[in-house]
């Protein structure tokens, strides 16, 4: 969920990033980054809901899923002409 408290329009990108990666760990959000970064383009005083849709091509990135992934930690990074925010 975003909200724009501003009255003018606001355009950002968001992506995913993975802040802490060990050589041995599976590299989860870096493949959710295919098609990234998505472009979230609010109206003044709106607020909106962004859902972010890729897929993820595990077999041609060198990774087998092998079953069911859940991912708690999600990090993604907010980038517009006013600065960047990692969250």
């Amino acid at each position: 969920m975003f909200e724009n408290h501003s009255s003018e329009e606001v355009h950002f990108t968001v992506e995913f990033f993975e802040e802490y990666w060990f050589e041995e760990a599976f590299r989860s959000l870096s493949l959710m980054n295919n098609g990234a970064p998505c472009e979230v383009e609010l109206k003044g005083k709106e607020r909106k809901t962004v859902k972010i849709e890729t897929d993820i091509d595990s077999f041609a990135s060198g990774y087998h899923l092998g079953g069911e992934f859940i991912n708690y930690e999600i990090s993604f990074i907010i980038n517009s002409e006013q600065g960047q925010r990692r969250l």
